[in-house]
Order: structure tokens, then C-alpha cells, then sequence
């Protein structure tokens, strides 16, 4: 009996301590509660590599970007224009600038092609919604922010569509800033006073003049109006006393006719021009015969800037058989202009597309009733363009449209360049023109070289900014070459800039060969010449 109560004892004993060997004796199932281990040395600590669910295996809901959240970079831009895109892809752009308590902004939204419906909005320096803009007029679904700034710092604009819109297309973003504290130079070219080499008398828009003589002694006699790029100037000028045949014409500051003569009866004569950038201009007066006093009268008719897209209505006179309007266009783009006569004239349409020094940039186009004009803008900058009745003795309404669709950058094949390098290339009549683009920074001085190899070519240089705007230009480096240079030109700004290489006249020049383009940057020696 004895011996039975010894064994139920040991029995007993032994399954209580079966838990605690199965504990210590099974390494590889670890405790989900390793305080329960019997052992408090260091060593016995089971290693971190055994608790990987101390590490979570996802970020917290508050740290996991929204999958449909997209972050619409931001484009650093300074004065000027600049195109863009708006689609469903990129429904927003949005572009940074820098300007000062007091400046006065204008920004302006364009639509170039499409049917978008521009919506413009304005963001201060601390992020808060200062502007915004649907329609700039009843009528006008481009879009405008015109206001003085209240503090310094940088700027937000946010160009997009009406947001109940799905209109999409591409558009020219404007952005020109007035500094009221601003002690630069002035850049508007009416800031200062005439410069002419000739003795002239200022006049407004309106003014009249007097008895004014011209005879064999004082045979002209001139007049400096200031005017506005596009404006369509009229000067009248009328014999008052003698046998004077008076004859009157509009220069610009090459001393080069810019307008044309309509005579309505003897001693009376009528001089229109327009205008083709804001400056001075001179208006000279001379005796065409006789001699005696005249009167002059000079006003502007009307802003002839034709806008892209805008329609224009006009009317064709015997005593006015043309009118020009002034394009502003950049390299690269590709403009269209209709002209068509309503059915009831017998006037018949022509259009010419000029440059500042009156030369035809491509063929003039005419018809019955209808004449179109197509071009690829060779140069940045304004353009004439005259619309003519080649049937002058009779009149007749007619309608006016200017389509442009900017420059498409894949078209022009541009190619990569770098500071202090050479690269050899040819102008061709297949390729008049080659396209460079290289990054500089604020204040680089940079000399670009263009040296002809082979053939007869003429090289000319254009360098243009990020918006392809013109900063410089070169035809002959020195009347001893017909080489072309710019010569350590200094960068306004960060960022891209183009070389266009061609050859004098551009695309309708006529020279051709291989040359050599080499780009450099920092001061150089300069030579005599």
C-alpha cells in the first residue's frame, strides 16, 4: 500500500512539472509572451528577429497619399508670354513669379487654338486667393487680372478651364508687371523724347497745325508723334494759300516710308500708316511744288493689333484701298488669314504678309472674293499684314480672320549644346534654318559664333529666349566678314535659351553651305572691328 502511495505521488509530481520542460525544451515555438520565460539572464532574451510582428508591415492611413492625388508643378516665369496645353490630362498649369508691394500685374489667358474656356486665379505670397477671372468681357471668354500687389514675394498663377467646362485646346499666358517703386531705366520707348537728326515740332494725337511755309528755302518740314504699336495713323495735311502741291509721308526712326499717299482733291493730301512697334515716329511734310503755307491735322483711327482668332470687319474705299494690321507672331508658328468680301462688292481681296522693312514674307494670295494666306513664322517679332482692293475704283465690305497655332518644338528639331563647345551643321534649301538650345544662368556672359566651311553661305545668328522672344541678332561679325557673332550677350534670367543658325534673309535667302556653331561663356578679348 505503501508502495502504491508512492508512485500516485510521483505520478502527480511529474505531470505538474510537464508544462515547464516543455517551455524550456522547445526553442523553436517561441512564447507570444516572453515575460513568461523562466530564465532572466540577458542571454536567454529571445532575439528581435523572433518578433516581426513588432514592425508593422503598412503605413498608418494618415501618412498614404491619396492615389488620385496629383500635384500640378509649379513654373517659374518672369515678364512676357508663354504657351501651355490644357486637356483632361492636364486640366491646370501653374506658374510662380517674383514682384514687390505696389507693382501693378496684368495677366492675360489666351486661347490659341480649340475651345477652351479660360479661368484664371491669382494666389499671394502666404497661399490665399487674391484674383480670379472667368470672361474678361461680355463676349470675350479669355480671361484677365489686373491689380496692384499689396506685399512682396512670390506669386502663384493658376491657368485652367471654367470648371463646368470640358473644353479643351492650347493657350498663351501673358504676364507683364508695372513697378510703382521700381528705379530702373524706363522700357517703354515714349518714356524719353525723340532722338531725329532733323529739327522737328511734337505732336499729340488731334493737334492741329497753322500756316505753316515751305518754299525754295525751307523745302520740308517734319513732325514727331509718339504712337502705340498697331495704331492706324491718319495725317491731313491741306494747302492753305499759294500754289503749293504739298506731299506728306509717315517714317520710322530708319527714316523708311511707312505710309501711302490718297489724294482727294488738288492741294489736299492724306497720309495713312500703321504703326509697327510703340516709339517714335517722324511725319514729313515737303513741297511737292509751289510754294505757300499749309494746315496739318493728325489723329490715330483706330488700334490696328490683330488679335488671334478676332474677327474684323472693315470696309474698302477708293480713297482707301488697303489696310494693314500689325501680327505679333514667334518663330515656329504656323498662322492662317482669311479675307472675304461680302457677295453684294465687286471689291477684289488680296493679302500680303510683310516684314518691318516692307518685304513680302511670302507670296502675295488673291481671288474673286475670297483670298487665304498660310505662313510658317521664320523670326520672332510684329509683322505687316496688308489687305488690299485690287479693284480700287469701287468700294466694298469685307471680313477679316487670323488663326495661329503656336510653335510646335518636336517640328523644329532642336539640338542640345553646351558652354564651350564646337558643333558643325550645313543650311541647306531644305533646311534654311537649324535650331540649338542650351541652359545659362543669370549674368552669364555668352559669345556665339557662327563660321561659315564651305559654300557661299551667309551666316545669321538669332538668340531667343525660353519663349522664343529675340534677345539678339547678327548678320556680318565686321565689314571684313560675312561671318556671324553675338558677342558676350548677358543672360537676364535661369533657364533655357535657343540658337536659331541661318542665313541671311532666313528662309527666303538663297546661300548655302556648312558652318561651324560655337558657343562660349565668360569674358573674352575683344578685336578691332
Amino acid at each position: 500500500m505503501a508502495n502504491l502511495i508512492k508512485r500516485i505521488f510521483v505520478l502527480v509530481i511529474c505531470l505538474w512539472a510537464l508544462p515547464l520542460f516543455a517551455q524550456t525544451e522547445s526553442p523553436t515555438a517561441p512564447s507570444s509572451t516572453p515575460t513568461l520565460s523562466s530564465t532572466p539572464e540577458p542571454t536567454e532574451t529571445p532575439a528581435p528577429t523572433l518578433t516581426p510582428t513588432i514592425t508593422p508591415t503598412f503605413a498608418p492611413p494618415t501618412e498614404t497619399p491619396s492615389p488620385t492625388a496629383t500635384t500640378v508643378p509649379v513654373f517659374p516665369i518672369g515678364p512676357g508670354s508663354i504657351e501651355g496645353n490644357i486637356n483632361d490630362t492636364f486640366p491646370s498649369a501653374r506658374y510662380s513669379f517674383e514682384a514687390s508691394r505696389g507693382d501693378s500685374v496684368t495677366i492675360r489667358m489666351e486661347t490659341t487654338s480649340g475651345d477652351l474656356d479660360p479661368f484664371l486665379s491669382l494666389f499671394g505670397p502666404d497661399g490665399s486667393l487674391i484674383g480670379r477671372n472667368d470672361d474678361e468681357a461680355s463676349g470675350n471668354r479669355n480671361s484677365l487680372i489686373a491689380l496692384t500687389l499689396a506685399e512682396s514675394g512670390t506669386y502663384i498663377i493658376e491657368a485652367t478651364r471654367f470648371a463646368e467646362s470640358t473644353s479643351a485646346g492650347t493657350f498663351r499666358l501673358s504676364l507683364a508687371i508695372a513697378g510703382t517703386q521700381s528705379t530702373q531705366t524706363p522700357t517703354d520707348p515714349l518714356s524719353a523724347g525723340p532722338d531725329f537728326a532733323v529739327q522737328y515740332t511734337v505732336l499729340d494725337y488731334g493737334d492741329v497745325v497753322y500756316a505753316e511755309a515751305l518754299n525754295a528755302d525751307t523745302p520740308r518740314k517734319y513732325f514727331a508723334v509718339g504712337g502705340r504699336q498697331g495704331d492706324l495713323v491718319r495725317v491731313w495735311v491741306v494747302s492753305t494759300t499759294g500754289d503749293l502741291a504739298p506731299q506728306v509721308r509717315i517714317l520710322n526712326r530708319n527714316s523708311e516710308t511707312l505710309s501711302r499717299e490718297s489724294e482727294s482733291r488738288p492741294g489736299e493730301i492724306i497720309a495713312y500708316g500703321t504703326l509697327p512697334e510703340t516709339g517714335w515716329y517722324l511725319i514729313e511734310v515737303s513741297a511737292g511744288g509751289g510754294e505757300g503755307t499749309f494746315s496739318l491735322f493728325v489723329n490715330r483711327l483706330a488700334s490696328a493689333v490683330l488679335q488671334v482668332g478676332e474677327a474684323i470687319s472693315g470696309t474698302f474705299t477708293s480713297d482707301l484701298p488697303a489696310v494693314s494690321y500689325i501680327i505679333n507672331a514667334r518663330v515656329g508658328d504656323q498662322i492662317a488669314v482669311t479675307l472675304f468680301t461680302e457677295i453684294e462688292s465687286a471689291a477684289r481681296p488680296q493679302l500680303e504678309l510683310l516684314d518691318l522693312n516692307l518685304r513680302q514674307v511670302v507670296p502675295a494670295t488673291s481671288g474673286q472674293r475670297f483670298a487665304t494666306l498660310n505662313s510658317d513664322i521664320q523670326r520672332s517679332g510684329p509683322y505687316i499684314l496688308r489687305a488690299t482692293n485690287l479693284n480700287p475704283q469701287v468700294g466694298g465690305n469685307f471680313n477679316l480672320r487670323l488663326t495661329s497655332y503656336p510653335a510646335d518644338l518636336t517640328r523644329l528639331n532642336v539640338q542640345p549644346v553646351s558652354y564651350n563647345k564646337d558643333y558643325p551643321d550645313s543650311i541647306s534649301a531644305d533646311t534654311p534654318q537649324r535650331y540649338f538650345r542650351f541652359s545659362g544662368k543669370t549674368g552669364d556672359l555668352v559669345t556665339i559664333t557662327m563660321n561659315r566651311e564651305s559654300g557661299n553661305l551667309d551666316p545669321y545668328l538669332i538668340l531667343m529666349d525660353s519663349d522664343f522672344n529675340e534677345l539678339a541678332a547678327n548678320n556680318d561679325a565686321s565689314i571684313n566678314t560675312r561671318d556671324a557673332r553675338i558677342i558676350q550677350f548677358r543672360l537676364p534670367k535661369d533657364g533655357d535659351y535657343y540658337i536659331l543658325a541661318s542665313r541671311n534673309d532666313l528662309a527666303q535667302g538663297t546661300t548655302e553651305g556648312a558652318f561651324n556653331l560655337s558657343l562660349t561663356v565668360g569674358a573674352i578679348s575683344l578685336e578691332s572691328g
